[in-house]
C-alpha cells in the first residue's frame, strides 16, 4: 500500500513549525548568539493562525508569548496570550495578561479576570 499524501493543514502545520524555528529559538537553544528576526506582524498572525487551527497550541502560545516580548503594549497580542495561557493551563500567565488588558478598559478581559481569580486564591 502506498504511503499516503499529508493533509494540507499537517503540510500547513509543518511550515509554521520551521517558521517559528526561524523567529523564536527553541527552548533548547540556550546559545545567546541566536538573534530573533525582526517582528514582523503578518508572518506572526499565519503562525498563530496556523498552529491554532492545527491544535499546536503550545506553539501557538510561544509565538503569542514572543509577539508579546517584543511588542508589549500590542493588545492584541496581549489578548491572544491570555487566550492561550488560559488554554495550556497557565492560569497565572492568563490572569496577569487579563489584568493588563482589563487596565487598559477591556471588557471581554473583566469578564476573564473575573473567571479566573476566584480558582487562584
Amino acid at each position: 500500500m502506498g504511503a499516503r499524501a499529508p493533509s494540507h493543514a499537517s503540510r500547513a502545520a509543518s511550515l509554521a513549525l520551521a517558521l517559528l524555528d526561524r523567529l523564536i529559538p527553541s527552548a533548547h537553544a540556550a546559545d545567546p548568539a541566536v538573534t530573533l528576526r525582526p517582528y514582523d506582524p503578518e508572518i506572526y498572525r499565519l503562525a498563530f493562525d496556523i498552529f491554532v487551527g492545527s491544535g499546536k497550541l503550545e506553539d501557538a502560545y510561544r509565538v503569542a508569548a514572543e509577539a508579546v516580548r517584543q511588542r508589549p503594549d500590542d493588545l492584541f497580542w496581549r489578548e491572544r496570550l491570555a487566550q492561550l495561557a488560559e488554554w495550556t493551563n497557565r492560569a497565572q500567565e492568563a490572569l496577569a495578561q487579563w489584568s493588563f488588558l482589563a487596565e487598559r478598559g477591556s471588557e471581554r478581559a473583566v469578564q476573564g479576570v473575573l473567571r479566573l481569580a476566584p480558582g487562584l486564591n
